[in-house]
């Protein structure tokens, strides 16, 4: 009860199952045996409730301020006309470890043609990972490649291609023991190394942004 107050305190009065308008001034009244008899088994088997009483300061309180008053729970709990209130259902969220240890992937072999740079990176049990375990996002002049694998994260960035290339065409496939990351040209020319470095009198290099343009992720 709030305030410490004692169950027979004047400002409350017990009353059993549901208090209707009329069952003060009734209480003293005989119920009629036949009316007790055929009366349903819920209507006194409800535990005792306390609700404020007409007049008091308690009863006053909740009918100026309603669900705002301070006493507004007194008399509610276990009301069989009141529905119960829904609780937010708690749903299952996978877990990723925060500080997962990251590996940059150092070993692999550049393969330069017309159309195509190939990238030949070594992976044991490349084949077997599970989907989505390797991602990678490609962009006009950079890619970013990440394989999680065994509780650790396997990195390739690559922020300034040599060359620009058409994300659209990239691939990103599986062999054995092995990925083959597969960069469109945007233009056939010769690349000469796979990162873009700055050259002798290379105005240019300056004005590129790495990892700039829109991304095409690659799933696999």
């Amino acid at each position: 009860l709030p305030c410490g107050l004692s169950n027979g305190a004047d400002l409350f009065v017990s009353v059993e199952g549901p208090p209707t308008a009329d069952a003060a001034p009734q209480a003293a009244a005989p119920a009629p045996p036949a009316v007790t008899a055929a009366a349903p088994a819920a209507a006194s088997s409800g535990p005792a409730r306390v609700t404020a009483k007409e007049g008091s300061a308690i009863a006053s309180s909740q009918a100026r301020m309603g669900e705002h008053s301070y006493y507004y729970s007194v008399g509610k709990a276990g009301d069989p006309e009141r529905p119960p209130v829904p609780q937010p259902q708690r749903t299952c969220v996978e877990r990723v470890a925060a500080g997962a240890p990251e590996a940059t992937i150092s070993s692999f072999s550049f393969e330069d043609t017309d159309a195509l740079v190939k990238l030949h990176i070594p992976l044991a049990g490349a084949g077997s990972l599970p989907a989505g375990a390797i991602r990678c996002d490609v962009r006009h002049r950079s890619f970013d490649l990440r394989v999680t694998t065994a509780g650790r994260l396997l990195r390739l960035h690559v922020p300034l291609l040599h060359e620009e290339v058409e994300p659209a065409r990239c691939a990103l496939k599986t062999r054995a023991g092995k990925l083959l990351l597969v960069l469109a040209k945007a233009e056939a020319k010769q690349w000469f190394e796979l990162r873009k470095s700055k050259g002798v009198g290379d105005t240019e290099f300056l004005k590129l942004v790495p990892d700039s343009g829109e991304t095409r992720t690659i799933i696999v």
